[in-house]
Formats: C-alpha cells, sequence, structure tokens
C-alpha cells in the first residue's frame, strides 16, 4: 500500500510541474506605454513600450502598430491596411523597454496605438491607447548659391532651433542636392555632410559641373529615424561660367 501511496504521489508531482513548465513556455507578457513624446509642430511621435517576459519562447518581431483612431478600432497584425501601420524591431530574445518613432503623421487627426510581441505561434498586445497631433509646421529653410565657376559653386544652407525642433531635434544626414533639371533630389548628385544636433549654418562645395551649363539647386535634410529628406523651399537656378 504504502508504494502504490508512493507512486500516485510522484505521478502528481509530475503532472503539477509539467503543467507549470507549460504555462511558462507560453507566457509572454507586453505592455504599452501610455502617451508619447512628440514636439510641437512636428508630424513625429516616438512611442515607448515594454516586453515584461518572454518565457522559453522566441519573439521573431516586436514594436507597434498604429493608426488613425476610428470608433471600435481594434488594431491587429492579421488585418493590416493602409491606415493600420506597422513599426516592427525586428527579432528579440530580451526583456526590457523599447521604442520607435513614427512620422508621416497628419495633422488635426487622432491616433490609435499599441505595442505587440510576435512569436511563431501568437502575437500578443499591450493595452491600446491614443494622441492627438493638432498643426503640423513643415520647417522652412532654404538655399543660396555663390562663387560660380566653370565647374564649381559654393552651396549654402542653415537649420533653425524651430526648424529642427520640428523634426524632433536631431538630423540625421543633410546637405545639397543639384541637378540640370529642375526639382533635384537626394537620387542626383548631392553633398552628404552628415548629422546635425544643433541648429547651425552648412556649407557643399559642388564640383564637377559642365561649363556654360544651367542647374537647379536645393538644401536637403533627412530626420533621425527617417529615410524620406525634407527639401529647402526655394530651388536655387545657377549658370555655370562658360
Amino acid at each position: 500500500m504504502k508504494k502504490i501511496y508512493t507512486l500516485i504521489l510522484c505521478f502528481l508531482i509530475c503532472i503539477v510541474t509539467a503543467c507549470e513548465e507549460m504555462e511558462y513556455d507560453h507566457v509572454l507578457i507586453v505592455v504599452t506605454n501610455e502617451g508619447v513624446d512628440r514636439p510641437e509642430f512636428s508630424d513625429a511621435a516616438t512611442l515607448k513600450g515594454a516586453i515584461l517576459d518572454v518565457g522559453n519562447l522566441k519573439v521573431t518581431n516586436y514594436g507597434f502598430c498604429y493608426s488613425i483612431s476610428a470608433p471600435g478600432l481594434n488594431l491587429t497584425l492579421e488585418t493590416p491596411n493602409v491606415k493600420n501601420i506597422l513599426a516592427g524591431q525586428g527579432a528579440s530574445a530580451e526583456v526590457g523597454e523599447f521604442e520607435r518613432k513614427i512620422y508621416g503623421l497628419e495633422k488635426q487627426e487622432t491616433y490609435a496605438y499599441r505595442a505587440y510581441a510576435k512569436t511563431d505561434s501568437e502575437v500578443k498586445y499591450g493595452k491600446q491607447y491614443t494622441f492627438n497631433v493638432g498643426d503640423i509646421t513643415t520647417p522652412v529653410f532654404s538655399a543660396q548659391v555663390n562663387n560660380i565657376s566653370k565647374t564649381t559653386a559654393t552651396a549654402l544652407g542653415s537649420v533653425s532651433e524651430n526648424q529642427l525642433a520640428a523634426v524632433g531635434g536631431a538630423i540625421q544626414e543633410h546637405g545639397h542636392c543639384w541637378s540640370a533639371e529642375p526639382t533635384p533630389e537626394i537620387t542626383d548628385p548631392k553633398t552628404i555632410l552628415g548629422a546635425l544636433t544643433a541648429a547651425q549654418g552648412f556649407t557643399s562645395n559642388i564640383s564637377g559641373l559642365a561649363a556654360g551649363t544651367t542647374y537647379y539647386v536645393r538644401a536637403y535634410i533627412i530626420p533621425t529615424g527617417s529615410t524620406t529628406p525634407i527639401y529647402s523651399n526655394n530651388e536655387v537656378e545657377i549658370k555655370t561660367v562658360q
């Protein structure tokens, strides 16, 4: 009889242990921070969240889903659309806080957002919150060009404190671009002057121009965390010396 009790006790212990391990294997806790960091008049905002526990699971992607809010909106990854945008961070096996800066917000709109973490078998979400976007001011800065010769020119530009604040306080790349056609873009010849974290003027030495040719020049900046350039509000037309 004692042997039977011992066997039953061992069996129960195995069941309890297996249940505890099974439950822990599937623990995945994600939270969304309420409130976003958004400079006044900016079209960008920083969302924050955290993964508190991953158990024994492998997180294949995590980040935020966000959208212009609508009545009854429930953001998910399974029903993506043009208004349900994913700001993914990639894979992670660690717990901790994370954040993601998003761009291209529309003025006078309310956005819904929540954090998520995805494994091979499930997606877990944090609580959904909303934030309001008021007026948005596009940074206004101008370009100038002087010292024009047969093959070179000097281009000037500047970024003010207000302009810097409007793009979140940091610029990862700036410079000038030019082309023989109007409205040059960064896919055309350009200078790359690096990052900016303070308001200042900047100068580009343009070379490789053809003599007696008309060119169009614009300054540009790319905010940190973005791939979309912002161009100067004016375009300078120059003609090199014959």
